[in-house]
């Protein structure tokens, strides 16, 4: 009994761990990989690639949880 506990919290951890990678966001892993373009090309767009817009554009998406 006394290892039947230990190997149940363990197989309840592992389960648990192995869930977490399937509840990542896919929308934000996408947002984050398009937002490294090269700026020098961009003109006038270039403030929306800056890193200190995309930080805020982050925060605004983590606020909302759709």
């Amino acid at each position: 009994m006394k290892y039947l506990k230990y190997i149940i919290i363990i197989l309840i951890t592992v389960l648990m761990s192995s869930c977490f990678a399937s509840r990542q966001n896919p929308y934000a892993r996408k947002k984050k990989k398009n937002s490294y373009v090269s700026a020098t090309q961009l003109g006038r767009n270039k403030y929306f690639f800056t890193n200190e817009y995309q930080r805020k554009l982050k925060k605004n998406y983590k606020k909302k949880r759709y």
